[in-house]
C-alpha cells in the first residue's frame, strides 16, 4: 500500500477518528461551561442535550461528566475494536492532513449542496444564512449531530432495513441515508430555539444530510465531524460580521 492509500485507510479508521475528534469535544465542553457559567438555563447544541438526556437515563448525570463518560466508553471500545490501527502508533502528520482535508470540504460544502438543491428543485433559491449562531454551539453541532444522525440513527436505520424490513443491502442503505437526512433536516426546527421553517432551508438541510452521509461513508467519522463543524463556524463568523 502506498503512502496515499495508507493515509486514506488510517484517516477514516475509528481509532484516528477518535483521536481527531477528542480535542474538539473537550474544547466544546470547556466553552460550554464558560459561556453558561451562572446561567439558570444552559444553551447547548440540541443534539448534545439529546445525547446527555439518554445518558441520564442510564444514571450518568452532569453535562460535563456525561461527556467524560461518553469519551471514556468510546475510547475503551475503539481501543479494543480497532486494534489494527491502534497498534501502528499515532501519526501526527495524518491528523494534520485530516484537518486540512476537512477545511477543503467545509469550504466546498455550502456551494455543492446549494447547487444540488437548485438542480433537483429548480424553483428553490440558494439558502441565505442571515442568522448567527454562537461559536460554542457551532462546535458542538459537528460532534453531536454527526454522532446522533450518522453513527447512531443512520446506522440503526440501515440495520433495521436489513433485519426488520428484509431489504437488500443497497435498498437498506438508501433507506437509512434518506430517512436520517430527513430527520436531520426536521431536527433544526424543533424546540423553542429551533429555526423558523422554510422550504429553502429544509431542502438545503435535507441534501446536506445526504452529502454528510456520503462523506461519512467514504472518509469516516472524524473528517465528517470537522467538515460539519468548520462549515458551521464559517457561518457563525459571517453572521458576526
Amino acid at each position: 500500500m502506498g503512502k496515499l492509500g495508507r493515509y486514506w485507510e488510517y484517516s477514516r479508521s475509528p481509532f484516528y477518528s477518535y483521536l481527531f475528534v477528542l480535542p474538539l469535544l473537550f474544547f466544546y465542553e470547556f466553552l460550554a461551561q464558560v459561556v453558561n457559567r451562572g446561567q439558570m438555563v444552559q444553551v447547548r447544541n440540541a443534539a448534545d442535550v439529546f445525547v446527555k438526556a439518554l445518558l441520564s437515563l442510564l444514571g450518568v448525570h452532569g453535562l460535563f461528566y456525561a461527556a467524560v463518560v461518553l469519551a471514556a466508553v468510546a475510547g475503551i471500545f475503539i481501543f479494543y475494536y480497532d486494534a489494527k490501527h491502534r497498534d501502528q502508533g499515532i501519526r501526527l502528520d495524518y491528523l494534520v492532513l485530516m484537518f486540512g482535508e476537512s477545511i477543503i470540504y467545509a469550504c466546498l460544502f455550502g456551494g455543492i449542496v446549494s447547487r444540488i438543491v437548485i438542480l433537483l428543485f429548480p424553483l428553490a433559491q440558494p439558502l441565505g444564512f442571515d442568522f448567527s449562531v454562537s461559536f460554542m454551539v457551532a462546535l458542538g453541532a459537528g460532534i453531536y449531530e454527526e454522532l446522533v444522525f450518522r453513527v447512531l440513527l443512520m446506522g440503526g436505520l440501515i440495520w433495521m432495513g436489513k433485519q426488520g424490513f428484509k431489504l437488500g443491502p443497497v435498498a437498506a442503505v438508501l433507506f437509512g441515508v434518506i430517512a436520517s437526512a430527513l430527520l436531520f433536516a426536521l431536527f433544526h426546527y424543533l424546540g423553542p430555539l429551533g429555526d423558523s421553517f422554510t422550504w429553502h432551508s429544509f431542502l438545503f438541510r435535507f441534501v446536506a444530510g445526504i452529502v454528510l452521509a456520503g462523506l461519512y461513508a467514504v472518509r469516516g467519522f472524524g473528517i465528517t465531524v470537522y467538515t460539519h463543524t468548520l462549515y458551521d463556524v464559517l457561518l457563525t463568523l459571517q453572521g458576526l460580521r
